[in-house]
């Protein structure tokens, strides 16, 4: 049995820092941050907020103490389907004494910041789902059979597993259901999740699974947004969980 090899030369994402976040009705989450100033910042994220909601955030600069949390307001949220490190969106505090803005000053000179990088014009909007490329090992069970494999592509409404030379099972077809497990190499937290198999995969001594999440409850579209942004390089994203 063959699985393909983790590839370390997945594309990373620039992000600087990370934010706990923590929106209305819902739990904190951290997500990276791209670039920030006194004004406002950029945050990575999969699963963007609306335009106007209100979000306290605190900022934890890389070898820095946390700043005090922000009151923000977000003003421009994207989704790149193309390109995941472009997604995300865009804040304003709306709350900032002026000992606060000091040090957000200071942080921002220390991690080489002039402005506030934009994902997208003001107000605009986007809700489609990027696929990023993983590193993530993967079971896979199904009716009388299991696989193990690489995800070759994870998004928050599915993923392709690279299954290797494996023979995979007739009992996986398209429209069967399975049960899904994902983790990072090493890693012993599984994220685990059940699916339905689109796309079979079959040729030339490889295999392969095309999958589609049904309904995610909100742990577990938080914990596949975490290994999204693992797989884009977020900082210190998993400590921060």
């Amino acid at each position: 049995m063959s699985v393909r090899e983790p590839n370390p030369q997945i594309p990373r994402a620039p992000a600087v820092a990370m934010a706990v976040c923590a929106f209305p009705d819902a739990e904190p989450r951290p997500l990276p941050v791209v670039s920030w100033s006194v004004a406002g910042a950029s945050l990575l994220a999969l699963r963007v907020p609306t335009v106007g909601t209100t979000v306290i955030m605190t900022l934890r600069p890389r070898h820095l103490p946390a700043l005090p949390p922000l009151t923000a307001r977000v003003i421009a949220a994207r989704v790149d389907p193309a390109q995941a490190s472009r997604s995300g969106f865009q804040v304003v505090f709306t709350e900032v004494d002026e000992a606060t803005r000091a040090r957000l000053c200071f942080a921002a000179a220390a991690a080489g910041l002039r402005t506030v990088r934009h994902h997208g014009r003001p107000g605009i909007e986007a809700r489609r789902h990027p696929r990023v490329a993983t590193n993530l090992v993967a079971r896979v069970a199904g009716a009388g059979w299991t696989a193990t494999a690489c995800v070759a592509n994870l998004s928050l409404i599915g993923a392709l597993l690279d299954c290797g030379s494996q023979r995979l099972a007739a009992e996986a077809a398209p429209g069967s259901v399975v049960r899904l497990e994902m983790h990072a190499p090493g890693a012993s937290a599984r994220v685990a999740v059940r699916a339905e198999v689109v796309r079979v995969i079959a040729g030339r001594g490889r295999a392969g699974l095309g999958l589609r999440f049904a309904a995610l409850d909100d742990d577990t579209a938080v914990a596949i947004e975490g290994l999204i942004l693992d797989a884009l390089g977020a900082p210190e994203h998993a400590a921060s969980a």
